[in-house]
């Protein structure tokens, strides 16, 4: 037996594998792997990368470990998650009291600095933030790797620049992740409307383009401008939010040169008077109430670079009212997941002019009805197994079930597309399997047969020691859930998965 030390995307993973002979087995114990026909020019799916997140049992949340994620190939026999003992980190954030209203650069003094900083590995489980305290200190622990993303972000004063790095490496007993702010370059600005006035309290804050990590935010004053500082280079400014109904965001790609930058934001008419009403009613013409009526932009006739994401509930005579801005919408239409009634949205944008718009009487149509029978590769049915529904689209509303005695099921569901997953109990030789139908195709089938799948199964320890009662997730790098397991008292788990 051999054993191959990979690192995959940041992540240490040791995997044990068997000898290739040609009774080569999925789990090294001897069972025969499962023989696909690739006859007739048919395809065999490859393998997916396996992403595992381990979360250590309660026993061990003192900070001796934290939650872990690691790669492997399905496939490749059995895994060895080796758990890394945390490092120690600490600093003190320090900035510069700059003043920031003017592109002078105006002296000022070292600071200690009231933030935050944020570490995370991306597309893992791997990452903690922390607040500082009054004098600027942190202290953390986390995962040790090689691709972190750091992120100090000052909260006062909030004329400092934000930091951002990427591909940082964390490791050893303790690290000192100090970081001094600097002084930055001014970034400044005034938003104004159509007319050319100023707009005042709109929020404001710079973006780092890369990772998305969001700055301080500012409201513009009377005369509509704002102030803040960034270190030259790339970054986005983000005008405006989803909290400020019936007013778009604008977001603008600026690259900060040395000597600091000016960027006015302009918007188009704001005035109140934009208004779009309707009613909802189910198929029998009766009024719905608690419906989202959402609208999304698609183009806005006075501020082109703006989107805007609006939305109202109706009422108890299923009438709504909602602002907007002169322009062309997708509107959707969303009922809570309980209510009975499918979301949808309208087959065809809609354009909204100045002024008041009525978007008529809108029906809402009934949930429909799922139903089939699971059953093994052996035509046996499959007891209380778990039949998880999922929209594909919309909310992404959640409806679930189990199957009786029988393996049949009848689930209440969203029309449209679905992301299905069917979980066969423990004791059942079936995978977990996974499926996107709507409700009418899936019932189309009437028997739904689960294979035997492959086995995925490895041990997790810690130093020499097995780690008991570890919760693990297993997934794929498409988002697919193939299930949850805990540890036994050897530190091993074991899951059957269906990838084809």
């Amino acid at each position: 037996m051999s054993q191959i030390l990979r690192y995959v995307s940041g992540l240490s993973l040791l995997l044990t594998l068997s000898a290739c002979t040609e009774d080569y087995s999925v789990n090294g114990k001897g069972e025969d792997v499962a023989e696909f026909d690739t006859s007739d020019g048919l395809t065999v799916p490859a393998p997916p990368t396996l992403r595992l997140d381990v979360l250590p049992p309660y026993n061990q949340t003192d900070g001796a470990l934290l939650s872990e994620s690691f790669t492997a190939e399905a496939g490749d026999g059995p895994i060895l998650l080796e758990m890394s003992t945390p490092t120690r980190v600490s600093g003190v954030l320090t900035g510069y009291d700059a003043t920031p209203q003017t592109l002078i650069e105006v002296p000022g003094e070292v600071v200690r600095v009231i933030g935050r900083l944020d570490a995370w590995v991306p597309d893992t489980i791997i990452g903690a933030s922390v607040v500082t305290d009054d004098n600027g200190r942190f202290s953390l622990s986390l995962v040790p790797n090689e691709a972190y993303v750091l992120a100090w972000v000052p909260e006062s004063p909030t004329d400092l620049p934000l930091v951002v790095a990427l591909d940082q490496s964390i490791s050893g007993r303790t690290m000192d992740l100090s970081r001094y702010l600097d002084y930055g370059v001014p970034f400044v600005g005034r938003v104004t409307d159509g007319d050319g006035e100023p707009v005042e309290g709109l929020p404001v804050a710079l973006v780092e383009p890369t990772t998305g990590v969001t700055g301080v935010t500012v409201l513009t004053d009377a005369g509509g401008r704002y102030a803040l500082r960034a270190n030259p280079g790339e970054w986005m400014v983000r005008v405006g939010s989803a909290a400020v109904l019936g007013v778009p965001v604008q977001e603008i790609l600026v690259d900060v040169p040395e000597e600091g930058v000016v960027v006015p934001v302009q918007y188009g008419d704001l005035t109140s008077d934009h208004l779009v009403d309707g009613e909802i009613v189910n198929m029998a013409g009766e009024t719905v109430r608690g419906v989202i009526v959402r609208l999304v932009s698609r183009s806005l006739d006075d501020t082109p670079d703006g989107s805007l994401v609006t939305e109202a509930d109706t009422s108890s005579n299923g009438r709504f009212s909602v602002r907007v801005q002169p322009g062309e919408y997708d509107v959707y239409l969303l009922p809570a997941a309980n209510s009975g009634y499918s979301p949808s949205r309208l087959p065809e944008p809609v354009r909204f002019e100045a002024g008041r718009s009525d978007l008529g009487v809108m029906t809402l149509r009934p949930q429909v009805t799922a139903t089939g029978e699971l059953v093994n590769n052996e035509n046996l049915p499959l007891a209380g197994a778990l039949v998880r529904a999922k929209e594909a689209d919309f909310e992404g509303n959640v409806f679930e079930t189990v199957t009786d005695d029988f393996g049949n099921f009848n689930l209440a569901v969203s029309e449209g597309a679905l992301n299905w997953t069917f979980t066969p109990s423990t004791e059942s030789l079936a995978a977990v399997t996974h499926m996107t139908l709507s409700a009418q195709e899936l019932s189309a089938q009437e028997t739904i047969m689960l294979s035997e799948g492959e086995i995925v199964e490895g041990q997790v320890v810690w130093g020499d020691e097995p780690l008991r009662f570890a919760s693990i997730e297993l997934g794929d790098e498409d988002g697919r859930v193939y299930g949850r397991a805990l540890t036994n008292d050897a530190g091993e788990f074991s899951f059957r998965i269906d990838w084809r």
